[in-house]
C-alpha cells in the first residue's frame, strides 16, 4: 500500500492499482487507473522503494511500468498497458522485459 497526498488529502492506493511512473525532469507522476499524482522526486526515487515488489520494471530511462498490466510489447517500440498508457521501451528495457516474463513462465 502507498500513500499519495494531493494538497491536503491522502489516497490509500495499492502498488497493484499503479499502472506506471513517468519521469518528467525532476518530477515523477504516478498513473493509476483513476487518478494521476505527480512528486518532486526523481524516478529513481520510486524505483528503489517498489523494487522489492516484483511488480515493477524499467522499461526505458523516464519509464516503469507494472509488469502485471502489460497488454502488448514489441521490441524498438512501445509497451500498450491497461487503460491505453502507450509506454516507448529502449532495447535494455524490452530485454529486462523479457527476463521478467521468461522468469514467470519458469516459475508457473
Amino acid at each position: 500500500m502507498a500513500i499519495f497526498k494531493r494538497g491536503s488529502v491522502h489516497f490509500r492506493v495499492k502498488l497493484t492499482d499503479i499502472i506506471r511512473f513517468e519521469a518528467d525532469e525532476s518530477y515523477t507522476h504516478i498513473y493509476t487507473l483513476k487518478d494521476k499524482f505527480t512528486y518532486s522526486y526523481h524516478l529513481g526515487h520510486f524505483e528503489s522503494l517498489v523494487a522489492t515488489s516484483r511488480l515493477f520494471v524499467r522499461v526505458h530511462d523516464s519509464h516503469l511500468i507494472n509488469y502485471d498490466k502489460v497488454e502488448s510489447y514489441e521490441k524498438g517500440g512501445y509497451a500498450m498497458l491497461e487503460g491505453g498508457h502507450k509506454v516507448p521501451i529502449s532495447d535494455a528495457g524490452y530485454s529486462r522485459l523479457v527476463a521478467r516474463i521468461e522468469k514467470d513462465e519458469e516459475e508457473e
